[in-house]
């Protein structure tokens, strides 16, 4: 789930300083520089989640079998919490 809400306040925030300070855009320039630093601030809040899942998903690369077998004992994967090394689920 958080795959969506980073990527959301990362492209909202690209979009704005993109668009921001254009002619074109004029109409809503006021409107964008009110929600640019409330999605940079979500976006930089995500950031450190995204590097936990990534270390996480490395880990469990790192120790899952390349022979096809089984995960070992220990490693469950929880869809809404990442993996969770150690338990019995």
């Amino acid at each position: 789930m958080m795959g969506p809400c980073l990527q959301g306040a990362a492209l909202g925030t690209m979009v704005g300083q993109l668009s921001y300070g254009k002619r074109q855009f004029e109409s809503v320039d006021g409107t964008m520089r009110q929600l640019i630093p409330i999605l940079h601030k979500a976006m930089n809040n995500f950031l450190p989640l995204t590097d936990a899942d990534t270390a996480a998903f490395n880990q469990y690369m790192v120790l899952t079998p390349r022979d096809g077998t089984d995960i070992p004992l220990g490693f469950s994967l929880d869809t809404n919490c990442g993996i969770n090394i150690g338990s019995t689920r």
